[in-house]
């Protein structure tokens, strides 16, 4: 007797970005890329965010086998975040962040720091000037799939109250009825 194993499929991965992780540009590229381990469902969703926290993203994505490739507008020098969800051929999503720096680049940090101690915290920055708590990542990565998972066990539970009352039902109007519910003897 032989057994064969198939091999595991493996969901989709990023590959390469252009830019990459914390590249530093002379100047703002015209277009972002991704490359995924597979190819990629239309439609994706890609924001580039600039320093101010304003979208620099133009149009809409191209996807184009692996690639999905998103044209941008011309923003100030500082750091950029390319935030990304697609979805694989497989139906699983894939997302995720990158960022870069163009010119010689202004951090939220160092920007605090510039601004002295009366000045607000950076967006995203609670009030003693930290960055988002740890959790808002997870939300913004695995949010949708909590709720979607939580709404079908919303709708399990609820499908099970439903089935389960009809027969409860009919077991209290038995009882009520005595002998009324029970076939009448043979003669």
């Amino acid at each position: 007797m032989t057994l064969s194993v198939a091999p595991a499929w493996a969901h989709a991965t990023l590959v390469a970005s252009t830019p990459t992780q914390g590249a530093v540009l002379q100047a703002l590229p015209e277009q972002v890329e991704f490359e995924f381990s597979q190819d990629i469902s239309s439609p994706a969703y890609v924001i580039v965010t600039a320093p101010d926290g304003s979208s620099v993203t133009s149009g809409t994505p191209r996807v184009d086998g692996a690639f999905v490739r998103q044209g941008i507008t011309d923003g100030p020098g500082g750091t950029y975040t390319m935030a990304y969800r697609a979805v694989s051929e497989d139906g699983h999503p894939v997302t995720g962040e990158i960022t870069f720096t163009v010119g010689e680049g202004t951090t939220a940090a160092t920007t605090e720091a510039d601004a002295g101690p009366d000045a607000a915290p950076a967006q995203g920055a609670d009030s003693a000037g930290r960055g988002s708590p740890p959790g808002a990542s997870w939300w913004s990565r695995h949010g949708m799939q909590a709720g979607v998972g939580a709404g079908l066990f919303l709708i399990a539970a609820l499908l099970l109250v439903l089935s389960r009352r009809p027969v409860a039902a009919q077991g209290r109007a038995d009882s009520r009825h005595g002998s009324e519910s029970e076939p009448a003897p043979p003669p």
